[in-house]
């Protein structure tokens, strides 16, 4: 309730235009003060959701979402100049193998340094650059090399007896074992003529069983083996040698082990999985030690990320043929 005293209503009666430019004046500074306020609140809620939209961001690149991390990342730098959010981007690019638009956002980042208020960020993009040409320059020179064999660079390898004929048991442990038979697939196709896998239903009756294994005890595993504290896969085998052909290791069993999450206990993600797995295949076939060149699926990786595409070079397919006497 509004009261009005004596002294108010006669400055009305006395100045009546007076009065009206105050009672106007008080509207505008009331309807200012509401405006001010609501665009306090949208302001607040705008932070709000970035907030959300950032934490999104994270999550998805902590659970490996890249694709869904690209496209937060993505919102975030078309609404804002904001150039923490373009380096999440960046780094998002670089775990889908898109190391040209990866390389723009760092690009961008350094061409802004004036802006930088974190010299950290600059530095770190600037050390991203460095990793993807590094990568990007490894990837041509694999092209460029990848003829030949590495059969007479490694010492450690052994062949199955009847190698048209290995029976494999895939454990459908953690849903994994359609990866597991692609990656098998994939070998047996490239050597096909040279290898044969059977599948069989029961590890009682097969040469090589296979399986994914959470990474706990998979590094369990490995401490009792004397295996690398960064295991991702690991291929356990028995080996023999023929009395009639001393000179040749004869595989006898192999157990292939795929790490289905990793060490922060996030699951793998398909690509990252069967890169792992075509390695381990790689061992299980006889190919126990490594390639020495980047490229190669039988190159030591203790990250599961290096294989490009997931597949087989032919300094692989050669080696494997190269052992079993088909090159």
């Amino acid at each position: 309730m509004v009261v009005y005293n004596k002294s108010m209503i006669e400055f009305v009666k006395r100045h009546p235009l007076s009065a009206i430019f105050i009672i106007i004046l008080i509207i505008i500074f009331a309807g200012v003060n509401q405006r001010i306020a609501q665009l306090e609140k949208r302001a607040q809620m705008e932070m709000e959701n970035t907030r959300r939209q950032v934490e999104l961001c994270k999550k998805n690149m902590t659970l490996k979402k890249y694709t869904e991390a690209i496209s937060c990342y993505s919102d975030l730098v078309e609404k804002y100049e904001n150039l923490e959010f373009r380096y999440g981007l960046g780094i998002a690019f670089i775990k889908k193998k898109r190391y040209g638009e990866a390389l723009e956002e760092f690009k961008f980042i350094i061409a802004h340094k004036d802006e930088v208020e974190d010299e950290k960020l600059l530095e770190d993009s600037k050390k991203q650059i460095a990793l993807i040409k590094k990568r990007l320059s490894l990837q041509k020179q694999a092209k460029k090399q990848d003829i030949g064999h590495y059969y007479s660079d490694t010492k450690d390898f052994a062949v199955w007896k009847t190698p048209k004929n290995i029976k494999v048991y895939i454990n459908d442990s953690y849903g994994k074992a359609k990866l597991l038979k692609k990656a098998f697939d994939t070998w047996d196709k490239m050597l096909y003529g040279t290898l044969d896998f059977t599948y069989v239903d029961s590890s009682e009756d097969c040469d090589i069983s296979a399986t994914a294994i959470d990474i706990v005890d998979l590094l369990e595993l490995a401490a009792q083996q004397n295996r690398s504290a960064n295991s991702i896969g690991m291929t356990l085998t028995q080996t023999y040698y023929y009395s009639l052909n001393k000179d040749k290791v004869y595989m006898e069993k192999a157990e292939v082990m795929v790490s289905y999450n990793d060490k922060e206990d996030v699951e793998r993600d398909d690509v990252e999985f069967l890169s792992i797995a075509l390695h381990e295949v790689g061992h299980s076939i006889g190919i126990l030690s490594h390639s020495k060149k980047y490229g190669d699926i039988m190159y030591p990786d203790e990250t599961g990320d290096i294989h490009e595409y997931c597949t087989l070079s032919n300094r692989d397919i050669n080696t494997a043929k190269k052992l079993y006497g088909n090159i």
